[in-house]
């Protein structure tokens, strides 16, 4: 997360957020130590500033010298909502072009895609413009305002979905 949009958040959410956060990892392939499976700070979670302390020098070293790596594995089962969102898609167009308001429609992708970009395979879903890949979410917002058709809405979710279970 760039440090512009941690900072947006109020102050409570990052007192929160020791209080509701979880460490854990979903991995697309079985990753051992020796691949650099992502690194860990444990307790991390009960620091306040969070993430916006993530570019601050004295935190960087400390992190640097503290981390931990464990090796990840797949789960098997790990589904998306792929056939949810495609078969919500002409709603949510057919309610934009009717004016239902920004924050309905939000509501509705919020609670139907996909809005986290993990596990993903990097090298086939690159992030672009981002510190991370497009996020289901994301690609539900951008078709909505470049008025994709069904079809095409349906052949780039499962062109994504793809990307990110390609090993």
């Amino acid at each position: 997360m760039p440090l512009e949009t941690a900072a947006d958040y109020p102050e409570h959410v990052h007192r929160l957020s020791p209080l509701l956060t979880l460490h854990g990892a979903l991995a697309h392939c079985d990753m051992p130590v020796e691949t650099g499976p992502t690194m860990y700070l444990p307790h991390s979670q009960k620091y306040v500033p969070g993430y916006v302390a993530a570019d601050v020098p004295e935190f960087v070293e400390y992190f640097a010298r503290n981390h931990v790596q464990l090796p990840l594995a797949t789960r098997a089962g790990e589904r998306r909502p792929d056939r949810a969102i495609i078969a919500l898609y002409a709603t949510l167009v057919a309610r934009s072009k009717s004016g239902a308001s920004m924050t309905e429609i939000a509501n509705v992708i919020a609670a139907s895609a996909e809005g986290y970009p993990f596990p993903t395979n990097l090298d086939l879903d690159q992030p672009i413009g981002s510190l991370n890949p497009e996020t289901q979410a994301e690609l539900v917002r951008h078709a909505l305002d470049s008025r994709w058709n069904t079809d095409r809405f349906a052949a780039e979710v499962t062109a994504a979905d793809r990307r990110r279970r390609a090993g």
